[in-house]
């Protein structure tokens, strides 16, 4: 928080340029990150403190629930925010931040809603294959998408390679998680 918080204010006296839009609709989206990761240690802890096949199923699906269930309301609530928000710490020069915002909170709430798997994927299975095989390579095609839409497509397409990644990265770690039984 320290380190976003400052980022937040010093986004107050920036150019509005991309850049600055961007710097702000970051330090909104980080918001969305405090209860989700409340929710990835509880179900951290609750995976270490079970250790029959019914118990682990039990707790990925509760979790899996909550964490879907809470980064939806979070989002909701984010979104209806937004506008206020934008126009209280822009003074009504709100370009293209609410977009920003928008995309970005959609992906930090799609990879929020995973957060359990990626928990059981972690704990339970072999950490060196999901980090190789699967966060890796997304990593690294993300980071590239990135630097192709920022060359030749609008500032929305990052945020579109943000929830792309995100969405790919819970569905891989989901058949990761069930393919090797670790739940």
């Amino acid at each position: 928080l320290v380190n976003k918080v400052f980022l937040f204010v010093l986004a107050f006296f920036v150019v509005q340029t991309i850049v600055g839009e961007y710097t702000i609709a970051l330090s909104l989206v980080n918001f969305l990150t405090f209860f989700p990761l409340i929710i990835y240690r509880t179900t951290m802890l609750a995976i270490t403190r079970v250790s029959s096949k019914e118990g682990l199923e039990k707790v990925l699906s509760a979790f899996t629930k909550y964490a879907i269930v809470f980064s939806i309301i979070q989002f909701v609530i984010f979104v209806i925010a937004l506008d206020p928000i934008i126009n209280f710490v822009t003074s009504g020069n709100t370009g293209g931040i609410w977009n920003y915002a928008f995309l970005l909170g959609l992906g930090v709430t799609v990879f929020s809603a995973g957060h359990p798997i990626h928990a059981m994927a972690l704990l339970r299975g072999n950490i060196e294959y999901y980090f190789k095989k699967i966060v890796l390579p997304i990593t690294i095609a993300s980071i590239v998408g990135y630097f192709i839409v920022s060359a030749y497509f609008q500032p929305e397409a990052v945020g579109v390679v943000f929830v792309g990644a995100s969405i790919l990265l819970n569905v891989l770690a989901y058949i990761h998680v069930k393919n090797n039984n670790l739940s």
